[in-house]
């Protein structure tokens, strides 16, 4: 017997938004300002409630594709604040990934 599974708008914002943090400390340097990396993040959430609300309405800018995006920056931040913080990971990923991104006083220094 077959098994299809079937995500909706929902679940795939849920799943995005955890892991949105984590790309957010790829892309952002470990010393970029709090407030660069929560419009990053903000970003990041806005184009995945499009991009998975474009998925479901069949390209169509729907009110399911804000609620996605919503979803997942609730989720993103909950799960920095609530996981990936308190387990040292972001600090890692911050540490891995020091050469590359924007954010940084010394990147702009020549």
């Amino acid at each position: 017997m077959d098994t299809v599974f079937q995500a909706d708008v929902t679940l795939l914002s849920a799943v995005v938004g955890v892991f949105l943090p984590i790309l957010v400390g790829i892309v952002t340097k470990e010393l970029a300002s709090g407030g660069l990396k929560a419009t990053v993040l903000a970003l990041f959430a806005a184009i995945s409630g499009l991009i998975t609300g474009a998925v479901q309405a069949g390209g169509a800018f729907t009110q399911e594709a804000v609620v996605a995006g919503f979803i997942s920056w609730v989720i993103a931040v909950s799960t920095y604040y609530g996981y990936w913080k308190p387990t040292g990971t972001a600090a890692k990923v911050a540490d891995a990934t020091s050469a590359v991104g924007v954010g940084s006083e010394a990147s702009n220094s020549v």
